[in-house]
């Protein structure tokens, strides 16, 4: 039974005390997820979402579907028996959760009918950014596979890693979700994608780590150590690891989330290492218009006087929604108020919460390389 399902004393008497492994990628997972039901709000909003995708030409309805991690590497996969559990039904309603997602933001902002025109906007984003291969352009290093297809299953269909108490994965396994060599990037726009992700990481880690007390990922950001910043690199790194979390949130939910939680430590953050107001600009519009209702909250740990004048030069640009969702926290009684709410302690580092279980130490050329793309990173 996930953990959402269950709350008050019978769950806190079922809970076991050590974090369960994390669920095997195979075909029945894949089922589960694609039997989710989509999670309208209300019941005309599925006429509605239906209304947006019948607008829209085959190859605009599939690359819709393709936001979902797990109908990517199923369509995608060099398995026959795989792809043919990506079905027209299938393909439609994984569409339809991209609809519903970009109908519920326009209708925060009183402007439901503007739903198509940015649902079309993301979808020419993730081909112009090439999204799909992004997930794909980190290798394993121990035998030259992909520790993002279908986890880590190497390429040509080379059996997948058992990570079994292995790699830092806590659990994880894989089954043998190939790719088609066609799906994937070329070896210039891998290591393109690659040395930006990587030089934008060594100047702030972002990463995914735990799970929040619903099954959704946890996004984790280090304090940034220099104000350099090539904007490219900035924001793909963050569209990166946003589409790490976001499958991280599918896998572990079996397709209930759709939301992750963000937690920022700016204990040791100076102002002389922040990006350029631009980039930071850029970044909350381009995770805002592209990435709609992924963000349950945005808990930032001991922000200094600095971060709290920059946040209310960003409100501008922030919609309702979003503004709602950050949460300024300093002192640790404020983080036992405000972030055990979201985040236990086994699934907290340190310095989110007092006692945190999780380790400090992250090695993050580790994480890229050899964790699989739905995992966090445990050690």
């Amino acid at each position: 039974v996930p953990r959402n399902e269950k709350s008050g004393a019978d769950a806190e008497a079922q809970r076991p005390t050590m974090t369960p492994p994390a669920p095997i990628l195979t075909p029945a997972l894949l089922v589960d997820i694609f039997d989710a039901p989509v999670p309208y709000k209300e019941d005309s909003e599925e006429a509605q979402c239906s209304a947006i995708i019948d607008k829209l030409s085959a190859s605009e309805v599939e690359a819709a579907a393709r936001t979902s991690y797990a109908y990517h590497v199923a369509s995608a996969s060099s398995d026959d028996d795989i792809r043919a559990l990506a079905t027209d039904d299938v393909r439609r309603k994984m569409a339809l959760r991209m609809a519903r997602r970009h109908l519920e933001q326009k209708c925060l902002h009183g402007s439901r009918m503007k739903a198509l025109e940015s649902f079309r906007d993301c979808l020419k984003f993730r081909s112009e950014w090439e999204v799909d291969k992004l997930r794909f352009c980190f290798r394993r290093k121990d035998d030259g596979g992909d520790a993002m297809a279908g986890g880590d299953a190497a390429t040509n269909g080379a059996a997948a890693a058992d990570h079994k108490n292995e790699g830092g994965s806590r659990g994880i396994k894989c089954a043998s979700l190939s790719i088609r060599e066609e799906e994937l990037p070329d070896a210039a726009t891998r290591a393109k994608y690659e040395a930006m992700i990587r030089a934008d990481e060594a100047a702030q880690p972002l990463f995914v780590r735990g799970r929040d007390v619903k099954d959704r990922a946890v996004v984790v950001k280090f304090p940034r150590t220099t104000a350099e910043c090539d904007e490219d690199s900035y924001v793909l790194a963050h569209i990166y690891v946003a589409e790490r979390g976001v499958a991280a949130t599918e896998i572990y939910s079996r397709g209930r989330e759709e939301k992750l939680l963000a937690v920022v430590d700016f204990e040791n953050y100076g102002e002389s290492c922040r990006p350029p107001f631009r980039a930071i600009k850029r970044l909350s519009r381009t995770l805002q218009d592209n990435y709609p209702e992924r963000l349950d909250h945005f808990i930032v740990i001991e922000p200094p006087f600095w971060v709290r004048a920059l946040f209310s030069m960003m409100r501008p640009f922030l919609d309702p929604d979003t503004k709602g969702k950050v949460v300024l926290v300093n002192g640790e009684a404020q983080r036992v108020e405000r972030v055990s709410p979201h985040i236990e302690r086994r699934e907290a580092m340190p310095f989110m919460l007092p006692g945190g279980e999780l380790s400090s130490k992250v090695d993050v050329d580790q994480y890229m390389h050899d964790i699989p793309f739905f995992a966090s990173y445990e050690v």
